[in-house]
This record gives C-alpha cells, sequence and structure tokens, in this order.
C-alpha cells in the first residue's frame, strides 16, 4: 500500500516523470540515427524503450523480425561497454525505473551517440565496403 500511495502521490509525478524520459530517449535515440544516416525507428511506451535496426514503424513481431540483429548486438555491445546494460537481443525492449534521473537519461544518449557514430563509420568506410563487395556473389 505504501508503494501505491507514492506512485499515486502528486497526481502521479512519477509515472509523468517516466513517461517524459521514455519520450526523450526514442526521440533521442531516432534523432541520433536520423543524423547519422542509420535505418533506425525507436519505439516505445511510457517508460520502455527500444531501438530497432529497421525501416518504417514496428507494429507486429513479423515487423520486429526485419531488424539487423547483428547492427543491434554491436550497439549492445558498445552500450554495455560504456557502463549502460541494455537486454542482449534485439527482440526486447529497455527500462526505465523511477530512480533514472534527466542526467542519466542524458548520459545514455551520448554513449548511443558515441556507439552508433561508431558503427555508422564502420559501414560506411571504404574497406567495409569493399569486404562487402566481396562477399556478394
Amino acid at each position: 500500500l505504501a508503494t501505491i500511495e507514492i506512485l499515486e502521490a502528486d497526481d502521479r509525478a512519477i509515472h509523468r516523470r517516466l513517461f517524459r524520459l521514455g519520450q526523450t530517449i526514442q526521440t533521442g535515440l531516432q534523432g541520433i540515427a536520423d543524423r547519422l544516416g542509420l535505418v533506425a525507428t525507436a519505439a516505445g511506451f511510457g517508460s520502455v524503450f527500444v531501438c530497432y535496426f529497421t525501416e518504417g514503424e514496428v507494429r507486429s513481431f513479423d515487423d520486429a523480425l526485419t531488424s539487423d540483429a547483428e547492427l543491434y548486438v554491436a550497439f549492445h555491445r558498445g552500450m554495455t561497454e560504456r557502463g549502460f546494460l541494455m537486454l542482449p537481443l534485439n527482440l526486447k525492449r529497455n527500462h526505465l525505473m523511477a530512480a533514472h534521473s534527466d542526467e542519466d537519461v542524458a548520459r545514455m544518449l551520448q554513449a548511443a551517440e558515441d556507439v552508433l557514430g561508431e558503427l555508422a563509420a564502420r559501414r560506411s568506410s571504404p574497406a567495409t565496403a569493399g569486404r562487402a563487395a566481396m562477399a556478394t556473389p
């Protein structure tokens, strides 16, 4: 009962703050991906978020399966190396909790910018493009 009272206090301020932080992450991830030219769709609801590496809105499980799992794993690895543990499967979502702050979200988005920037640079480097062309029959 005490937890419910805290969650309902001040017109559910905790929920409103978590929804705002979740939206900040979704908007931030999408903006980063767009700036870097990465195909990605940031999605979520409230304090739940995920970055699918696929085009367009993800509305079904089949849509989610089109996400580039290799790119997500590289994103996950880079985020973990920077101290942000995200779920390691590209079909799972990540969650905020009441202890997370605006500063935490800002640090997370800066780490995402760094990681996604490195991944975008690798994908566009001439050496990477040459290897991909050689692998294509």
